[in-house]
C-alpha cells in the first residue's frame, strides 16, 4: 500500500506493482494490521466502517439469545 498526501497519491496512481527482492508485489488499497484497517490517506474511514459492521453483527447475534438470558444480564447487554 502506498501512503501519502493526495497530491503524492495522484502522481503515483498508475503504479500497480512494486518489485522487492526480485519479487513483484501488487499494491493494495487497504491493509489490516493488528485489527486496524489502514487506507492510503490514513483517514481511518475504512477502520471505522469495519468496526461499525462488527458491532452491528454482534448486536444482531445477541438478539438471538436474548430470551434465554436472565433479566439482569440482558440489561447490561442491551
Amino acid at each position: 500500500m502506498m501512503i501519502g498526501t493526495p497530491t503524492q497519491l495522484r502522481l503515483a496512481e498508475n503504479i500497480g506493482t512494486v518489485t522487492v527482492a526480485e519479487t513483484s508485489l501488487t499494491l493494495s488499497t487497504q491493509v489490516k494490521s493488528h485489527g486496524v484497517v489502514f487506507d492510503p490517506k490514513l483517514s481511518f474511514d475504512s477502520h471505522v466502517s469495519a468496526v461499525y459492521k462488527g458491532c452491528n453483527y454482534h448486536i444482531w447475534a445477541l438478539r438471538h439469545i436474548r430470551r434465554v438470558l436472565p433479566l439482569d444480564v440482558a440489561k447490561t447487554c442491551f
